[in-house]
């Protein structure tokens, strides 16, 4: 994720209030995360030639299921004020972000993370 990358270099993030933002950035800590505007739902989707499938067909979903967010603009444009405003602000976001980061998102964290989930979901000590 790019957010996570910004903040990997110690830099401030301005993002949306959703999807993998929520488990990456810290709202007021590492990033502001605008308020989601809007959210754009699909309730079928087509599939054929070109999409590794021969016969064309169409998927309908019982359920509409989210395509994608729009951040809000004026919540974006406040913060993106803010941030320019502030350097102070600006250095302690980034360097949270790059600590939170190095704490979490390394490649050693997470390889342990998932040696121990698989694990404990096998049995293994």
């Amino acid at each position: 994720m790019i957010q996570v990358e910004a903040n990997a270099c110690a830099k401030p993030v301005i993002a949306i209030n959703a999807m993998g933002c929520l488990d990456t950035m810290v709202h007021g800590e590492t990033a502001f995360l605008a308020k989601v505007a809007e959210e754009r739902k699909i309730g079928k989707a087509a599939f054929g030639e070109g999409h590794g499938i021969d016969d064309s067909r169409r998927i309908v979903f019982p359920n509409p299921r989210t395509a994608e967010y729009r951040a809000s603009v004026p919540d974006i444009a406040k913060y993106l004020l803010i941030l320019m405003q502030d350097s102070g602000l600006r250095r302690g976001m980034g360097e949270a972000g790059r600590k939170r980061v190095a704490e979490l998102f390394d490649y050693r964290q997470v390889a342990r993370r998932f040696l121990k989930t698989v694990s404990d979901r096998l049995g293994i000590q």
